[in-house]
């Protein structure tokens, strides 16, 4: 959606290519925005054996189309309204931590710091009376 502004007249995005074999390649290429700035199936699951994209059509659904207008008032220089301002806050925040590095970094945090949260909540449950442990359990379920 925020590559729409960029199109040319052919409805495609100019994209700098970094490495070509040689000079004779441009590095310059019209691509479609369908085929740039993402990657396929990141947040694809399985949710009953069928694939879903629910989580995509979540950002799409909370984030991105919420700041569109934003983003069109911005590209035209025109005036954003404090709400619109708060959409391209959360509409950047989005797209942050939807980056697989954000998710890279997330799932090594989470790696390192499980087993010592896993080992303090042991021995929290370790600590505490059968009937403490019941009105714990009952309240998460």
């Amino acid at each position: 959606m925020y590559l729409e502004a960029w199109k040319n007249n052919d409805n495609k995005v100019e994209v700098y290519d970094l490495l070509v074999p040689n000079s004779r390649v441009p590095k310059w290429k019209p691509k479609s925005t369908k085929s740039i700035g993402s990657l396929d199936s990141i947040f694809v699951r399985l949710n009953n054996g069928t694939e879903t994209d629910d989580i995509e059509k979540w950002f799409n659904e909370k984030y991105e189309s919420p700041s569109k207008e934003a983003l069109n008032h911005a590209i035209n220089d025109e005036k954003i309204t404090v709400e619109e301002w708060h959409h391209l806050i959360d509409f950047v925040a989005c797209h942050i931590v939807r980056s697989p590095s954000f998710i890279i970094k997330i799932l090594k945090l989470a790696q390192e710091k499980a087993p010592v949260i896993f080992q303090k909540n042991c021995d929290d449950i370790s600590k505490m009376s059968a009937q403490e442990l019941y009105k714990a359990i009952k309240r998460i379920y």
